[in-house]
């Protein structure tokens, strides 16, 4: 099995490779410029130490002010290889694809989730699927209302477009009903865990 400490360098030298394969011909200098613009300078020393092996640390804000930098998710990073064909150590001793290491990581799944957790992992999972259904919406009720200029009153199409109109407006307003009713039952489940209010 695989050593914590040698399973912590391997992951933190997997991350700086993506973290150099991505910021391409751009120096070190300039990500360390990119992630002071974004408020959290990550010195170009650490990116070099990273990148060369000599630091096999990386704290989740470098990570993710990194990320953000390289215009990337911070997960791509993390588990940056093929999602069927390569293989990730996702944790000590623990081999599984890179797919399902990025399922495991953001809850996709819940082989892993403790059962007092699946609920919760449920209602992300609805909160995931809604926003999803708002984005597409929302980009629907953009492409109606660009057809504004090109619908005359006078024309039999006016009357089909203003249903499709409505139509959209109305269900983008149930889907954030239904976003908003989600994230009240989120808010429910962390006062329970906290025993209070998690407002």
């Amino acid at each position: 099995m695989t050593q914590p400490l040698d399973w912590e360098a391997a992951a933190v030298k997997r991350i700086a490779d993506e973290i150099k394969r991505r910021r391409g011909d751009r120096s070190a200098q300039w990500l360390s410029d990119r992630t002071a613009e974004l408020g959290r300078r990550v010195s170009r020393a650490t990116i070099s130490d990273m990148e060369v092996g000599r630091r096999t640390r990386l704290e989740v804000t470098e990570l993710m002010v990194i990320a953000q930098a390289l215009g990337v998710p911070p997960i791509r990073l993390l588990f940056p290889g093929h999602p069927e064909d390569d293989a990730v150590e996702y944790l000590p001793g623990e081999t599984v694809t890179t797919a399902a290491a990025i399922d495991w990581f953001t809850g996709e799944v819940a082989d892993h989730v403790s059962p007092e957790n699946r609920t919760e992992l449920r209602v992300l999972e609805m909160g995931r699927e809604n926003r999803r259904r708002l984005r597409w919406l929302l980009k629907e009720l953009d492409r109606a209302i660009a057809k504004t200029d090109e619908v005359s009153p006078e024309t039999d199409e006016y009357e089909d477009w203003v249903k499709a109109a409505t139509e959209a407006v109305e269900a983008v307003r149930t889907q954030r009903q239904q976003l908003d009713s989600i994230h009240e039952t989120l808010r429910g489940f962390r006062a329970d865990q906290t025993g209070g209010d998690a407002a």
